[in-house]
């Protein structure tokens, strides 16, 4: 993110010591649009602001996908506030599962790499983890040393016979036991996959991710166990290369400002400006439309330096040019390492950040009940309780809300298949 967000769009819950729910100091409308509206004439004058003052109609969140690949994702969200955005960004780094070797057992190695270099090579290949959510923690399953239900092994047994250097890639860790019944999308294997228009050579060669080379004569003989876990375990396993959202730009040229310069000033302006989001028209300073993909595009292409707004000011015209944070709408990038489709990243920390709100939203009210009781909390089943909707704690976020939103705009790139070799990044 950057600038500097200020916390804005505070809501107000309290306890309500007649009844066994939170009351809110908000009323719910949904309405489930996924159209976007930007401010336009004296409305875009407007401050913006996003706080929910007492007894107005609470704000769901909404998506609208802007770029969509299996690897790359960039959406809009939009009517929430920054907590919400930075909260999404955290969880999807952070606590969305993966699979990666987590243990390397070495019999041979006779390469010029130590053990644990190439052990932590291992670790960082990204796994096709689609079907995380079919495996357990390895700390909660019942088993010793691991069983098909929490891990999944590898062997690296690589020797070269040649009279050159040999490459050793990902193609090379070979599945242990895999269970042939799973489909090919779902199974735990490095990534890319095998171009099966290549061979083996040049797929290597051109899409391999190399973890040793070997002399004649070396060799590296290894098995390897993969497990699940998340980013906030360790970096391994997050599954994004990137994650990062600014604030929609808003930007803003005064007229009558415009009308008081030069063309040379007018040109000084344009230049100024490190992502070329003005043009000059005659005498009038605009928002470049280049190619014809609208203003709309290259505004969102402002990154908030202000060099516009400071050149103005030179010229004596301050407040010609000014760059607003738009605070409720917020401009998501997520790449995949490529171990999940990054619209699989999102749906998951969406779906996280709602168990997330279950949990709080069964605590709290386990300590009501409490309170309603005297202390004493009797006949109440706190599983059935914590299964309860977490729309009582926040409406921005809710089961019913972003998520619906998320799945009608993405219908058609749900089954989109993992990237094959040459769409890696």
């Amino acid at each position: 993110a950057q600038g500097n967000p200020r916390p804005v769009g505070a809501m107000s819950s309290t306890l309500d010591p007649h009844s066994t729910t939170l009351s809110r100091a908000t009323s719910r409308s949904r309405t489930g649009a996924l159209s976007v509206r930007l401010p336009t004439g004296d409305e875009a004058l407007k401050p913006v602001s996003a706080k929910k003052e007492k007894g107005t109609i609470a704000r769901d969140a909404k998506v609208e996908i802007m770029e969509l690949t299996p690897m790359h994702m960039k959406f809009m969200l939009y009517d929430t506030d920054i907590e919400w955005a930075n909260a999404l960004r955290r969880v999807m780094m952070a606590e969305v599962p993966t699979m990666t070797i987590e243990l390397v057992n070495v019999t041979e190695n006779t390469s010029p790499l130590f053990d644990e270099f190439i052990a932590h090579r291992l670790g960082l290949l990204p796994l096709n983890s689609v079907a995380v959510d079919n495996y357990v923690d390895a700390d909660k399953c019942t088993c010793m040393e691991g069983c098909p239900n929490c891990s999944v092994e590898y062997k690296l047994e690589v020797r070269n016979d040649t009279d050159k250097n040999l490459s050793v890639t990902h193609f090379d860790l070979i599945p242990i036991n895999h269970d042939t019944s799973v489909p090919e999308s779902d199974r735990v294997v490095p990534v890319p996959r095998r171009d099966p228009t290549l061979t083996l050579e040049e797929d290597a060669w051109m899409n391999g991710m190399k973890i040793a080379k070997l002399a004649p004569g070396q060799e590296i003989k290894m098995t390897c166990k993969a497990t699940r876990g998340i980013g906030k375990a360790h970096a391994k396993f997050i599954p994004t290369a990137t994650t990062v959202y600014k604030m929609d730009p808003i930007v803003r040229i005064n007229p009558a400002k415009v009308a008081q310069c030069t063309e040379a000033e007018l040109d000084t302006i344009v230049e100024s400006c490190p992502q070329k989001v003005f043009e000059r028209r005659g005498g009038d300073l605009v928002i470049a439309d280049v190619e014809n993909v609208g203003d709309e595009m290259k505004r969102r292409d402002c990154i908030f330096c202000d060099e516009c707004s400071e050149h103005a000011k030179l010229m004596g015209q301050d407040g010609m040019v000014v760059a607003l944070e738009n605070q409720t709408r917020f401009i998501f990038t997520v790449e995949s390492s490529g171990s999940r489709p990054a619209i699989d990243i999102v749906h998951a920390g969406i779906s996280i950040l709602e168990d997330r709100f279950q949990e709080i939203y069964a605590l709290v009210t386990e300590e009501e009940l409490r309170f309603n009781n005297g202390g004493v909390l009797e006949d109440v089943d706190m599983e059935d309780l914590a299964a309860q909707p977490a729309s009582a704690v926040s409406d921005d976020f809710s089961e019913t809300g972003l998520t619906d939103a998320l799945e009608r705009e993405s219908t058609s790139f749900r089954d989109a298949p993992m990237p094959q070799a040459g769409e890696f990044p």
